[in-house]
């Protein structure tokens, strides 16, 4: 157990001096890496009826 909790001092130790160093190629789980796309328009337009004039009555 002892041997457990000094690795992991050891490894904040490291990891804080590669963050002043300039070293961030572990990033923090609330950093995006990538550019989020937006939502899809919904309802999708292939759920929408196809819209048709209104047919005129003839007497």
């Amino acid at each position: 157990m002892q041997a457990a909790l000094m690795l992991r001092a050891k490894s904040r130790e490291r990891r804080k001096q590669r963050l002043k160093r300039g070293i961030k190629s572990e990033l923090p789980s609330n950093v995006a890496t990538k550019p989020i796309a937006p939502f899809p328009r919904y309802p999708p337009a292939s759920w929408c009826p196809v819209t048709v004039a209104p047919k005129r009555r003839t007497k």
